[in-house]
């Protein structure tokens, strides 16, 4: 699924989001896999917190409330 800004029509924020709503998917998250390319992104939902343990590149986060708003 592609990611726009809704308040800036046309902005991109990433070309291919995977969606991570099942336990499994949001339990082992980015670990142990290869670095994400530019313009992708994993989307957790629900998600409270994250860690880093175990990724192997640096990565961006946001947090949305409920309304998806950074």
């Amino acid at each position: 699924m592609r990611l726009e800004n809704a308040e800036r029509r046309g902005q991109v924020v990433a070309e291919r989001v995977e969606r991570g709503r099942s336990l499994a998917v949001r339990a082992v998250g980015l670990i142990g896999r290869p670095p994400l390319a530019p313009g992708q992104g994993l989307w957790l939902e629900p998600c409270g917190s994250i860690h880093t343990w175990g990724v192997r590149a640096p990565i961006d986060v946001l947090f949305l409330d409920r309304s998806l708003r950074v």
